[in-house]
């Protein structure tokens, strides 16, 4: 074959490559198979730190996945109830931190919890990252952060709040469901405990977020929606749906509980943020004397 004939047809096919790839890249933009699923142990890659560079996020990322591990291997059964609370940055902020580094928005967070939740549980353990993806509490759990400790006390609730990172992603409500659903799964099947699943708060819908990561509608074409409300809701409906009927089907025990929040603004201005977690602890305060024993 001629040199510039092989010539072409390289440039043709590294075209195509490219091509195809790009494809690849808009199906995930659009609603196609994300590359990290959800329902499956996923340490973070460059698809869900992309608003931050991969390399700069993962360092604070796994120092703080350190630490956590340290907290879980602290752990000790008291022979009384106890709570671990697991989750994002929602859970993330009982700590008064984000990426376990300080942050003003979330002063006076920490005594608010030790005022309510703590008042009737001593010391909760709080295994929360900022930003993380169910995928990623299952892999923080399989590496380290759930301690032989927690998985054989009986005493021990587990409070599970994930999955809205999930859909400002690109996973689908379905999608979002299976992972929330694979965390309380693990945590049944690996621990004698219970497990509280809350409903997924609302969230807003800034512009500067639905630009950086679109969310993946239901509509035919995938298009983005223009609110997560919905999204949200059809997440709320599968997780209760789950919680209350095929959970207690297949395990035969009513180990998992479900719990609906009222609406409560957590990413308030930080003047606000200790007296919104003061509303939003003591309303599932309850439903925690539920499920712990």
């Amino acid at each position: 074959m001629p040199t510039d004939a092989l010539e072409d047809l390289m440039h043709q096919k590294a075209h195509a490559q490219k091509s195809r790839a790009k494809a690849r890249r808009s199906k995930h933009h659009r609603g196609g198979v994300p590359p990290e699923p959800a329902d499956a142990p996923v340490l973070r890659t460059a698809w869900s730190t992309r608003l931050v560079p991969h390399n700069e996020f993962m360092g604070p990322w796994e120092r703080c996945h350190a630490t956590l591990v340290n907290d879980a291997r602290a752990y000790r059964a008291t022979g009384r109830p106890q709570i671990a609370l697991l989750g994002d940055s929602i859970t993330e902020s009982w700590r008064g931190t984000g990426l376990c580094r300080k942050l003003g928005r979330c002063q006076g967070v920490p005594g608010v919890l030790q005022a309510t939740l703590g008042a009737r549980w001593p010391q909760p353990t709080v295994l929360g990252i900022a930003a993380d993806h169910t995928q990623h509490l299952l892999w923080r759990l399989a590496d380290g952060e759930l301690s032989p400790a927690m998985a054989s006390d009986p005493q021990l609730a587990f409070v599970v709040l994930i999955g809205t990172n999930n859909l400002g992603r690109g996973h689908t409500p379905k999608e979002t469901v299976a992972g929330v659903v694979a965390v309380a799964g693990t945590l049944l099947n690996q621990t004698q405990g219970r497990v509280l699943l809350n409903a997924l708060l609302p969230r807003g819908d800034g512009n500067k977020r639905k630009k950086a990561a679109p969310v993946v509608g239901s509509a035919a074409d995938g298009s983005p929606v223009r609110s997560f409300s919905p999204l949200i809701t059809k997440v709320n409906a599968g997780l209760r749906s789950w919680a209350e009927a095929d959970a207690p089907r297949r395990i035969g025990t009513r180990s998992v509980f479900y719990f609906a929040h009222r609406s409560v603004p957590l990413q308030a201005d930080a003047s606000l943020a200790a007296a919104a977690r003061f509303l939003f602890s003591t309303s599932f305060r309850p439903h925690c004397l539920g499920v712990s024993r």
